[in-house]
């Protein structure tokens, strides 16, 4: 590995720790990573560890704040990417979800089909577009984020595991 390059360690199961360079990034599920140490609480403490309530998951996440690490953004966030992702986290909750549109949508979906035409194919668009756009929010859907979402925008049902977003 070269100097200055990026590379994320994390630990996929315990004692199975895993090594990842940025190009593996977008298909990590990080909220389903194992601790890499426990969590403690004193008081006093100059750090604040917790368990976030993640609706992706359905479940909590643990996260720890250290105190004095500082945060930057590196490079400017695509436009489109962001106002995709904003889109579809709308549609996140689990209330948008149906049992019976979900089955429907992976049928029409198992290969690449525009967006609209495949919702219209699974039944009244208007009824079947939120679970459409929550499985496209739990990944159980796909498309390039990186063009803007429109009618004919081709969808198709992924190749990995589903659990979250994002």
């Amino acid at each position: 590995m070269g100097a200055g390059e990026f590379v994320l360690r994390y630990l996929e199961a315990p004692g199975a720790e895993r090594s990842e360079r940025p190009a593996a990034w977008p298909g990590l599920r990080p909220e389903g990573f194992c601790p890499v140490r426990g969590f403690r609480w004193s008081r006093g403490q100059r750090h604040m560890p917790g368990w976030w309530w993640s609706v992706t998951t359905g479940d909590h996440v643990g996260y720890e704040w250290l105190a004095g690490w500082r945060f930057m953004r590196v490079g400017v966030p695509d436009r489109v990417r962001t106002a995709n992702i904003t889109w579809l986290a709308r549609y996140r909750y689990q209330r948008c979800g149906s049992p019976d549109a979900e089955r429907l949508l992976l049928k029409v979906f198992a290969d690449p089909v525009p967006l609209m035409a495949g919702a219209a194919a699974a039944g009244d668009p208007l009824a079947v577009l939120p679970a459409l756009f929550h499985l496209m929010w739990r990944h159980v859907l796909v498309t390039d984020l990186d063009v803007r979402l429109t009618a004919g925008t081709m969808v198709t049902v992924s190749g990995r595991p589903s659990g979250g977003a994002g």
